[in-house]
């Protein structure tokens, strides 16, 4: 390896894969804003996910909870990468944030503006080790549609990618410095 190149992988902790059934964890990420100034429609909607999903833990992660959370899961060296998304690019930082919170934590990941008709335990089989899940925008309405990602933690290829691309500027999302 050349002095210039970055081994990516080497920048994430070294999570061994368990072959288990996906953790009963919900995560969605609201950017931008505090969590308190989530939107009525959106509250609702956590709260029925909560409601049809009683044994699964939800973590809503916002804002107030990047530094913190990256820093206990990775190391000051991810932060600045996630800090050289733009803020313009919430949706760039939100991608990221997911691929480092479903690598460490394991769980289900949904975009904040997604839901769900069915419970995941009438989804998920306990032999499912890993999903990954798009939303079908022929459905009317985006609020009960699938813009689902279902991810296990053996995403370390995945997630070193997205590092690899935020590692120099590009197309006006990313900086280069944070």
């Amino acid at each position: 390896m050349s002095k210039n190149t970055v081994d990516y992988e080497a920048l994430l902790p070294n999570i061994p894969y368990e072959d288990a059934p996906i953790p009963k964890r919900i995560h969605q990420i609201f950017l931008g804003k505090p969590a308190d100034q989530l939107p009525d429609a959106m509250k609702e909607n956590v709260q029925y996910m909560c409601r049809i999903n009683p044994d699964w833990e939800y973590h809503l992660w916002s804002e107030e909870d990047i530094d913190s959370f990256i820093l206990g899961h990775y190391n000051k060296e991810i932060l600045r990468y996630f800090r050289m998304i733009s803020p313009d690019y919430r949706a760039a930082q939100a991608d990221f944030l997911r691929y480092l919170i479903v690598y460490s934590l394991g769980g289900v990941y949904l975009d904040i503006k997604s839901s769900m008709e069915r419970p995941l335990d009438e989804i998920l089989l306990p032999s499912d080790r890993n999903i990954i899940y798009h939303w079908n925008n022929d459905v009317e309405a985006a609020t009960r549609a699938s813009d689902t990602t279902l991810i296990y933690p053996e995403i370390a290829s995945l997630t070193a990618s997205f590092i690899r691309a935020s590692s120099s500027p590009a197309q006006g999302i990313l900086s280069s410095e944070p």
